[in-house]
């Protein structure tokens, strides 16, 4: 017998029953009246407080002088809204058309009937169009209904330009633009944006004049040609010149609009073995640091388990994936791979790129001036190096480097990519520092590490070079990395007067603003062999502020208490996307 489908059977026809119950007057004990002079509804106490807090706290509260009248007059409630409260309450079921919703969504707001609530919100996001956005904007708002806001920002981010006509756009407030300028993804120039924001501005100068200076420093100026501004400018009002020059002046947003700027954790290994999912931990606006609660923002798009792949963020949002090791499931063999796979930041989709020419397993990539650049990881060859040009799809072999195959660390610093470390032919790891120039395809050598490392993380901070985390050999026992060293052109190798308190074994390190966090590592039989010890447990997140030099920690949710082998890197995602992932 299927007890839940029994359950749900009963629990239908039990509402059902009572509606009718209702309907016929049968043992009710109070009577609802809409709006002074309204149409009275008999109904049952105890159903209405069961379905309604409001009513709840109105009927079981002696205070309340409604608790003792047998007739209660609702002053903001509408017929229309009050008979469509009651059908939903009694039966779970409303018929919703353009006419009634807002007497309904009033009353149910009124009375705090979230599920109905939830039903107007989802009917209103299905009716979104060019011609009522702004009355469904209005909507949320009054209602407080943060997920359909969020569905308007978006609908009017894909259809500024191409669908919803200019009259429609100059009725929302300023605050819905702000918003929009914040947190949609627009799909088009960001000259139109510059000229459709102006024209909302003059439609009503005088009240909207006080929008103008915040307006127009959410604008990306370094993304509209020259000849664009001026000729928006000569179009403008005098008085809004000014703002605009002011404006222009300013560096752009450091966070493209409709984005979320945080730590993205990538696959990895955990005690219950492989991960294919992708977990975001986004920066917090106040402070710029991360807030500990990881979501599942995605997974890889691979059916088989991928794991030592290389992975590096866009600058305009999304990641690119390439190579790795395929775990086939059955037979449990293991086939490295020239793949590579790019999240698409406005689709939240996989995009399946050209391949790399070379099969690639432990290597790394990096980010620079339009090509993505993958190091080592050569399966049966010398580590080479290849980059891709994402406008054209294309990859370009760029010849052996002179670096470790795998185990190094690799950053952009300035207009130089750098690596350092990784493991030598019989394992051991190495000091060994290389800069690449990418302009020029050609390799130099920097001043050794004073360490020996493997599997540590560099970032770049202000014209510095930090070497974070990794391990080494000394007198034949694995040894965890504490100490952090620096390098700068006028100093070379510096000790750092701060250390890692508590090294974990394939922790990696990742700088957002002028923070350096330190993600993962922990449980792995690897890490008992390096560390002679019990395994220790990522129960926190730390983070050492550059600009304090102060360590900080704060706990962490949504994430294994121990994981090794991820990649994690600084990225931005759609806020549409951690959204989805919330609800």
């Amino acid at each position: 017998m299927d007890t839940a489908k029994w359950t749900r059977r009963y629990s239908a026809r039990t509402l059902q029953e009572l509606d009718v119950l209702r309907s016929f007057g049968r043992w009710t004990d109070v009577t609802l009246q809409a709006v002074p002079g309204g149409g009275q509804f008999p109904a049952h106490r105890c159903v209405l407080a069961s379905a309604s807090p409001y009513f709840a706290a109105m009927l079981g509260n002696e205070n309340f002088s409604e608790a003792g009248q047998d007739t209660i007059t609702l002053h903001e409630i509408t017929e229309e809204g009050l008979r469509g409260l009651l059908k939903f309450v009694y039966s779970g079921c409303i018929d919703l058309t353009a006419e009634n919703i807002r007497h309904i969504l009033k009353a149910a707001s009124i009375t705090q009937v979230s599920e109905l609530m939830d039903v107007c919100q989802k009917a209103l996001k299905t009716w979104l169009d060019c011609d009522n956005v702004v009355d469904i904007w209005t909507y949320s708002t009054d209602y407080s209904l943060p997920s359909l806001q969020t569905a308007v920002l978006e609908f009017v981010g894909k259809h500024l330009l191409a669908g919803i006509d200019r009259k429609v756009f100059l009725r929302f407030d300023g605050v819905f633009v702000e918003r929009l300028l914040r947190e949609s993804m627009i799909t088009s120039t960001e000259s139109n944006v510059l000229a459709v924001i102006m024209q909302w501005l003059q439609f009503n100068l005088r009240c909207r004049q006080k929008y103008a200076r915040t307006l127009l420093k959410l604008i990306y100026w370094d993304r509209i040609h020259l000849k664009d501004t001026r000729a928006i400018t000569v179009r403008s009002v005098r008085t809004l010149r000014d703002v605009m020059t002011e404006a222009s002046k300013q560096p752009s947003p450091p966070v493209l609009r409709g984005m979320v700027r945080g730590v993205l954790l990538i696959g990895g290994f955990s005690v219950d073995g492989p991960l294919n999912d992708m977990r975001f931990l986004p920066e917090t606006e106040e402070s710029g640091r991360a807030n500990g609660a990881w979501s599942v923002c995605g997974r890889l798009p691979t059916k088989s388990r991928l794991v030592d792949f290389a992975a590096c963020a866009l600058p305009d949002g999304g990641v690119v994936v390439c190579g790795g090791t395929h775990l086939e499931e059955a037979g449990g063999r293991e086939v490295h791979s020239n793949s590579v796979f790019i999240l698409d930041a406005h689709t939240n989709r996989w995009v399946l790129a050209n391949p790399m020419r070379n099969e690639r397993s432990l290597c790394q990539s990096v980010w620079f001036r339009n090509f993505v650049y993958v190091f080592g990881g050569d399966v049966s060859a010398t580590p080479t190096c290849e980059r891709y040009n994402i406008c054209t799809n294309q990859w370009e072999f760029l010849g052996p480097i002179p670096c470790q195959s795998e185990g190094f660390a690799v950053c952009l610093a300035g207009a130089k990519i750098v690596l350092s470390g990784g493991l030598e032919d019989l394992d051991n790891p190495s000091g060994k520092v290389w800069c690449y120039d990418a302009e020029n395809n050609a390799w130099a050598a920097l001043p050794d590490l004073p360490i020996t490392a493997a599997d540590h993380s560099m970032v770049y901070h202000k014209k510095k070079i930090y070497t974070v985390g990794g391990w080494t050999i000394s007198n034949g026992m694995y040894q965890l990395h504490k100490e952090v060293y620096s390098y700068t052109t006028a100093n070379g190798w510096v000790k750092e007067d701060w250390e890692v308190k508590e090294p974990k074994a394939f922790q990696q390190a990742v700088l957002l603003e002028d923070k350096i966090f330190l993600i993962g590592g922990g449980n792995l039989k690897a890490a008992q062999r390096i560390e002679r010890q019990s395994p220790k447990r990522s129960a926190a997140l730390t983070w050492f502020d550059l600009l304090a030099k102060a360590w900080s920690t704060c706990k962490q949710s949504g994430v294994e208490e121990a994981f090794w082998d991820h990649r994690a890197l600084v990225a931005c995602l759609p806020r549409s996307v951690l959204q989805d992932a919330d609800e």
